[in-house]
């Protein structure tokens, strides 16, 4: 009797706090839809003063962070996301880390996280871009170019790869071939593609 008594009290205790967590979880996403990083920050570390620490939750922690401007607490979340996660997510962590780094102006740095990215997730346009991005800011215009072609392959409607390589081409002084694709991208609302096109790509 004391076994089945000790059974339900067990169960009854697990099924309360998955309860409670999922209570938690719901108010943080509610949070974050709101933009609302501080609350759904407090929920996600109540999770954590739970026990429940897996590498989602440090994740989600790291992004609240990160979007409260708080950085090097965004980046120490990402690693101790980094020691609960499995092979196949680190993918997540590396695009956050890259984006840090990026923020940092440490674009080679960032690029190999970018990188890292296609080991779980090959062909993938999305790192390509991010990919890119790294090695334009390191004035690697011919490798981002290359990625860029690339990721078009994976992707040939994707109207940022477009518009990025436009830049590219923009920048190595190829104006024409730089207009084309601004054309093939004008469907995007970014000022700066509006401006350059204006400039340089009126027709007389």
């Amino acid at each position: 009797m004391k076994q089945i008594l000790l059974l339900t009290f067990l169960i009854s205790t697990l099924f309360s706090f998955a309860q409670s967590v999922k209570m938690l979880r719901q108010e943080a996403v509610k949070a974050i839809n709101n933009n609302d990083f501080s609350t759904a920050k407090t929920y996600y570390e109540k999770i954590l003063k739970k026990g429940h620490k897996t590498w989602e939750t440090y994740v989600l922690l790291g992004d609240c962070e990160f979007k409260l401007g708080n950085v090097d607490a965004a980046w120490n979340y990402y690693q101790e996301g980094y020691k609960k996660a499995k092979v196949q997510d680190y993918a997540t962590i590396d695009i956050r880390t890259g984006t840090i780094l990026m923020q940092q102006k440490k674009y080679e740095d960032a690029w190999i996280r970018f990188l890292k990215v296609e080991i779980t997730r090959p062909n993938d346009p999305a790192a390509k871009k991010l990919q890119a991005t790294a090695l334009y800011h390191m004035e690697k215009y011919n490798d981002a170019l290359f990625t860029l072609n690339q990721a078009e392959k994976y992707d040939d409607s994707d109207l940022e790869i477009k518009y990025y390589k436009g830049l590219i081409l923009f920048k190595q002084n190829k104006i024409e071939d730089a207009c084309k694709n601004f054309e093939m991208a004008k469907g995007l609302e970014i000022p700066d593609l509006k401006i350059l096109a204006a400039q340089h790509c009126s027709k007389p």
